[in-house]
């Protein structure tokens, strides 16, 4: 196994996810090299640290289940999702999550203008086709 197959089994060889075969390929690339020892010992550190700082996510979401559950389902749940969407609006002077059409002013000038066109085109069409004369092929 290469340095570089070892690297992209860091992750897995951290979550015990190696098959047999693949950890001891694994465990021989760290006893040959020791500067992949050396990362693999950074990347152990710091996931374990990170792990420390936040604990274990699936125990904190089982915990606020049971925190929810015991308060028989009572918990407000906060709506986000508008305010994140207002905020990003802001920032981003309206590029993004813009409402263009409650933001249009929707006057019934246009309408108008349109029903005109359209009588016109009719009113147009109408004319031409009751003048025109059919003549009969010789």
């Amino acid at each position: 196994m290469t340095a570089d197959e070892a690297r992209e089994l860091f992750s897995e060889a951290y979550d015990g996810a190696l098959s047999a075969e693949q950890k001891a390929a694994f465990e021989a690339a760290l006893a040959a090299d020791a500067a992949l020892r050396a990362e693999y010992a950074i990347l152990c550190r710091t996931l374990e640290a990170a792990h420390a700082l936040t604990g274990d996510p699936e125990l904190r979401e089982a915990e606020a289940l049971q925190a929810w559950e015991a308060e028989d389902g009572d918990l407000e749940v906060p709506d986000l999702l508008s305010g994140v969407q207002a905020k990003i609006r802001e920032r981003s002077g309206g590029r993004f999550y813009r409402d263009r059409f409650a933001e249009q002013q929707h006057g019934m000038g246009w309408l108008l203008i349109l029903a005109l066109i359209m009588a016109l085109v009719l009113a147009t069409a109408y004319v031409g086709l009751t003048y025109v004369e059919l003549t009969p092929a010789p």
